[in-house]
């Protein structure tokens, strides 16, 4: 399987209907199915989630299955708040709301995607390939001081310095 999408579906057990509101009760039964499957898979590259009234508990089993899988190529996956194209080389989510439960995301996607090179969440760039560990591009030093960043930017920054990365000194002095 490359291609899956599951747009417009009651993944999290309800829908939103113009006449008469929301409909059905919501669980993230349907995510956690999807987060186990993420896990396991090597051969998806386009993943559509949008419109599924996705919550911050549906996208944190997301990205435990998608941090959890093994290396393979997820180069397009799109949510209700923000979408990362095919061939993208950056991503930017600064006139989105996103979330700590987004950030986790993001950072998860990070690790299967190999395309992506920058990322701006809200004020500031982050070296993504840099960050993560690329081959080619592998400092041992990143100076991201005086960014403004937030605690997304944090969790994204450590999810991807965790992973694999030849960073011994990080610099995040004055974001505050």
């Amino acid at each position: 399987l490359r291609r899956l999408d599951l747009s417009f579906n009651r993944l999290c057990g309800v829908k939103y209907d113009m006449v008469s509101g929301w409909q059905g009760e919501y669980s993230c039964l349907g995510f956690d199915a999807l987060a186990d499957a993420l896990s396991i898979t090597t051969s998806l590259t386009r993943l559509e989630l949008n419109n599924n009234s996705m919550g911050a508990d549906c996208k944190e089993l997301l990205s435990a299955g998608l941090f959890d899988a093994p290396r393979g190529q997820l180069a397009h996956m799109r949510v209700d708040e923000w979408d990362l194209s095919e061939g993208s080389k950056r991503l930017n989510t600064s006139k989105s709301d996103v979330g700590i439960a987004d950030a986790n995301l993001i950072a998860a996607l990070l690790m299967r995607n190999r395309e992506l090179q920058s990322l701006r969440l809200d004020l500031a760039d982050l070296p993504v390939r840099e960050l993560r560990g690329d081959e080619e591009h592998c400092p041992t030093a990143i100076d991201l001081s005086k960014k403004e960043l937030r605690c997304e930017d944090a969790l994204v920054i450590g999810r991807l310095l965790a992973k694999k990365s030849s960073c011994t000194t990080l610099d995040l002095h004055e974001n505050g």
